[in-house]
């Protein structure tokens, strides 16, 4: 569902908080809970609705916003760990959504490939020729970008574990401490968004009832209808390198070999086994 769709009531007030609203939003405290943004996992709708909601609830509860804290848009767990105070991380429900680790590459893939030079983070734009249009077909990006993560991974100069010097780091690698025990109470997955997104809402107390009683006007159902935001937008991105959008909405199965696919595995292996994956 697009966001215009939603109610006039929704887009005014979205409008109105559009000068004060960031995406980089990480601990949402009248919600009591803490958003773990994978990219490409629908992120940037998720942290949106979770931001109008606390807002709400916030002014409800206690007659003014209590401004959610902020961290770098992707932040793994450990790092949000760090920005919290008292009690907060043991006490908010801590979510976070992943996505199928195939599907997840491939939309990776058109991101990067649509995006200019400049938009890409450490690993890519070393990898990849400055000009977009020279990008090259996904087979080609497959084998260079295994080979860019693997040698990466033995680099001790780089942080491997951090989005901003490899924002293809494994997606469990957001949720897990050192020891690579998982820290998040809520895993919710991007190819069951809207159903997950009703459970977060039921365990965190979003609905009508409590909103109608102190005089919301917002709506459950603006709520509860989830609209894709920051999609990738350019359909003109295809997997061969040409840009006549012949294969953009191929499935992504379509897209790999059977060798590409297993490169995939080999690389995500934990996150395809932990978040019960296949291709």
């Amino acid at each position: 569902m697009h966001i215009n769709r939603l109610s006039k009531n929704y887009q005014t007030r979205m409008s109105n908080l559009k000068h004060r609203y960031t995406p980089h939003y990480c601990a949402f405290h009248a919600l009591r809970a803490i958003l773990v943004k994978i990219p490409k996992t629908a992120s940037t709708s998720v942290s949106t609705h979770m931001f109008m909601c606390d807002y709400e609830k916030s002014n409800l509860l206690w007659g003014t916003w209590a401004e959610p804290g902020q961290s770098y848009k992707h932040s793994a767990i450990m790092e949000i760990k760090k920005l919290c105070k008292g009690r907060q991380f043991s006490d908010y429900y801590k979510i976070s959504f992943v996505r199928n680790p195939w599907d997840w590459f491939f939309s990776y893939y058109r991101h990067f490939k649509r995006s200019s030079h400049t938009a890409r983070t450490n690993l890519v734009h070393q990898m990849f020729s400055k000009n977009p249009h020279d990008f090259p077909e996904f087979g080609e990006y497959i084998r260079r970008m295994e080979e860019a993560i693997l040698a990466g991974v033995n680099d001790k100069r780089q942080d491997m574990h951090k989005h901003e010097a490899n924002p293809l780091m494994p997606q469990y690698k957001y949720l897990v401490d050192r020891d690579e025990k998982l820290l998040v109470d809520f895993v919710g997955k991007y190819e069951k968004l809207q159903t997950d997104w009703h459970k977060i809402c039921r365990e965190l107390v979003i609905d009508n009832n409590m909103w109608k009683k102190r005089g919301s006007n917002l709506t459950i159902d603006d709520v509860l209808q989830l609209p894709r935001l920051n999609e990738s937008r350019d359909n003109r991105v295809t997997i061969d390198g040409s840009r006549d959008g012949a294969l953009v909405k191929k499935h992504y199965r379509e897209c790999y070999t059977d060798e590409e696919a297993e490169i995939v595995y080999n690389l995500y292996r934990k996150d395809i086994e932990m978040f019960n994956y296949e291709f």
